[in-house]
Formats: structure tokens, sequence, C-alpha cells
């Protein structure tokens, strides 16, 4: 049934249906509250949230271990939360340069054994 978006509103809808398909071609329903097609925001919270089963936390040693599947993971997600959040990189570099300043010893170590990884990836690819 096609409802507009203000008929919805006063029905007290969470969605409506206009009969036109979205910019992306999808013929669903939308949001109310922001108009958004239901099959795009799907698309959007699927590429913008977490990874699922990423632990929590673990212990540190000082061996230096191969990405894990995990990792590859988080690191992506965080790509795509730069991509869908533009001030998530700005409060992330913020907090960033605050705890190099606070720690430079441990923020040199940390470069340096970034480096040595990269470099033995590099030389074992080849």
């Amino acid at each position: 049934m096609i409802i507009g978006k203000i008929d919805a509103q006063l029905k007290g809808l969470t969605h409506y249906f206009t009969g036109a398909p979205c910019k992306h071609g999808h013929l669903v329903n939308r949001l109310v509250t922001t108009g958004a097609c239901i099959e795009c925001a799907k698309v959007k919270r699927k590429k913008c949230s977490p990874p699922t089963g990423f632990p929590k936390g673990r212990p540190r040693t000082g061996e230096i271990r191969p990405l894990s599947v995990n990792a590859i993971k988080m690191a992506e997600y965080r790509k795509n939360r730069q991509a869908c959040d533009p001030t998530y990189k700005d409060a992330h570099n913020t907090r960033t340069s605050a705890w190099q300043a606070k720690n430079p010893e441990r923020a040199r170590e940390i470069a340096r054994n970034s480096y040595k990884r990269r470099k033995e990836r590099e030389n074992g690819n080849e």
C-alpha cells in the first residue's frame, strides 16, 4: 500500500512505501525517521558494524605474531568506519597524538617493531 512519509508520521508508523525505487534501485519500504530505504540501511549497517567473534582482549606477549583473521577483519572495519563516520578519523588521530606525547619511548618502540614486521613481510613475499 502506498503511503507518504507525512501520513506515516501522523499515523505513528515507523515505515512508509512510496512505490518508487531508491537511488540504488530497491523497491522496498523506507524509514520514517531518515527516509532511507530499508535495504540500503541494512547494507550500511553491515558495512559499518564491527566483525563478530572479535576477542575483547588478550594478554600481551613479546613475540611477534602474524596477522590473525580477526586483526584483518578489524582493520577492514576501521577503514569502513572512517568512510562512514568522518569524525572518527579526526578523533582517532587526536587520541593517538595525545598518547604518543605522553609515551614517547613506547611509541618509538611500537614504530620500530611495526617497521621490522613490515620489512619482514615484504622480504618474505618477494
